[in-house]
């Protein structure tokens, strides 16, 4: 009898063991899928401003363009 309840002892504790590890590692996935999911935002965000930026400066380039036009058709007249 004590032989059955010392094995059956030994059984619950490595259950509780790998319960918790398996419980460790569900808390570390998900702790990692937020940060991923993070990182996927973060990159929207910076491909959002990077293509504001792009459009700002071809308007820049464009204007900048004009205005040389405009003043070698002054010099020409």
């Amino acid at each position: 009898k004590e032989h059955v309840r010392s094995t059956a002892k030994g059984i619950v504790e490595k259950a509780k063991e790998k319960g918790r590890a398996a419980l460790y590692r569900v808390f570390e996935f998900l702790g990692i899928k937020k940060r991923l999911l993070d990182i996927r935002e973060n990159v929207r965000d910076a491909i959002k401003i990077t293509d504001k930026d792009i459009a700002k400066t071809a308007l820049l380039a464009k204007g900048l363009r004009e205005a040389g036009q405009t003043a070698a058709n002054a010099f020409r007249t």
